[in-house]
């Protein structure tokens, strides 16, 4: 909710949880319009999750992120502003993995972007 790019769409799948979240969910849901929820009565796994909210997502680009996960401010502000400048279809971006027993503990992976698909084939 913080990301300097204003511009967003984000599909919150609700895949079957029973700890209370289709309730946070939906308070959020409620409190910011770019936040969308789809709840699923049972849990169907990550990749129908993700399918149900790419058939459901209306935006140019799609940007995966996982509950554990933490992304920087500027983080969909600088992928759109590369793929946009680049052409490209995809863009990968430098992460680091810190692991809970060790948060000292990170892996980082280089920049990179990929081009337009159709002009490698």
């Amino acid at each position: 909710m913080r990301q300097s790019m204003e511009q967003w769409e984000l599909w919150c799948v609700d895949d079957g949880s029973t700890d209370g979240t289709a309730v946070i969910l939906d308070e959020y849901a409620a409190a910011d319009k770019r936040i969308r929820v789809h709840h699923l009565g049972k849990n169907h796994g990550q990749g129908y999750a993700r399918n149900i909210a790419m058939d459901k997502a209306r935006g140019k680009y799609t940007f995966f992120i996982d509950s554990d996960d933490y992304i920087k401010d500027d983080c969909l502000l600088t992928l759109y502003e590369l793929a946009e400048e680049t052409h490209s279809e995809m863009v990968y971006y430098n992460m680091e993995h810190a692991w809970e027993e060790s948060l000292m503990r990170t892996e980082s992976h280089k920049n990179q972007y990929v081009g337009n698909a159709r002009e490698r084939v």
